[in-house]
């Protein structure tokens, strides 16, 4: 099995809000209200006991000083080297709110306690945030960058090293949103399996450019993600001009 390592982003349509915090926080900071909702909706599984999906949520950056993708990741590397206690994932993103473009920062961490001492070392670090304010439940378009760890699972799929019940499908070409949305939603009316979620990216490869669909499915069997591979390769190649 090979050990692949790259750099890409994924593009996928969240629902998010206000974050409910246990005290006021000075800034804009959204939650992830229905995470892999392509595939947790297919059971209806309560909000309330999804406890075990990791929690992503989104600092609203207004502006940053350096200006630089880079310089985001060199000062989450010092605060994780000053603070190697501190557990925690942040990437760069792109997401709308009230239809605006903004860049945010999204987080991941197991105990939320942390947040209002990120959101200062943040803050002096050179980042500008969005004001507080409160945002009822909204659906959304979120471009985030992402370091993957990958295992070769079989040709043109790869598994997450890192995150369970995640895999990806290479693919020929790069469908837009809504041509995407369009492909997703006939393949799940169309095939009797159903509990999957997808979401699109690219990863830059020795080879280049490599896009892909994101699957996350706790049920699914190397069988049906050969015919997800296959169906969504025959999709795109018939809608996305070449």
């Amino acid at each position: 099995m090979e050990r692949i390592e790259a750099l890409g982003y994924i593009v996928k349509r969240e629902s998010l809000a206000t974050l409910k915090y246990k005290e006021p926080l000075p800034i804009l900071v959204l939650e992830d209200m229905a995470p892999f909702s392509g595939y947790y909706d297919m059971y209806g599984v309560p909000r309330a006991d999804r406890d075990l999906i990791p929690r992503s949520i989104f600092l609203v950056v207004k502006a940053f000083h350096e200006q630089n993708e880079d310089d985001f990741i060199r000062l989450t590397q010092r605060i994780k080297r000053l603070h190697p206690e501190y557990r925690f994932d942040a990437i760069f993103g792109q997401l709308t709110v009230m239809n605006e473009v903004s860049q945010c920062i999204r987080l991941k961490m197991p105990d939320l306690d942390l947040l209002p001492e990120l959101v200062r070392l943040y803050r002096e670090g050179g980042v500008i945030f969005a004001r507080a304010r409160e945002i009822k439940e909204f659906t959304t378009i979120i471009k985030v960058r992402k370091f993957f760890i990958l295992d070769t699972f079989a040709d043109g799929i790869l598994k997450d090293a890192e995150q369970a019940n995640t895999y990806y499908l290479e693919m020929p070409r790069d469908p837009d949103w809504m041509d995407f949305g369009d492909i997703y939603q006939n393949i799940k009316n169309n095939y009797e399996f159903k509990s999957f979620d997808a979401a699109i990216g690219s990863m830059y490869r020795p080879c280049g450019l490599v896009d892909f669909i994101r699957i996350y499915s706790a049920d699914i069997s190397l069988e049906q993600l050969e015919y997800l591979k296959g169906k969504f390769r025959s999709e795109i190649l018939r809608v996305v001009p070449e």
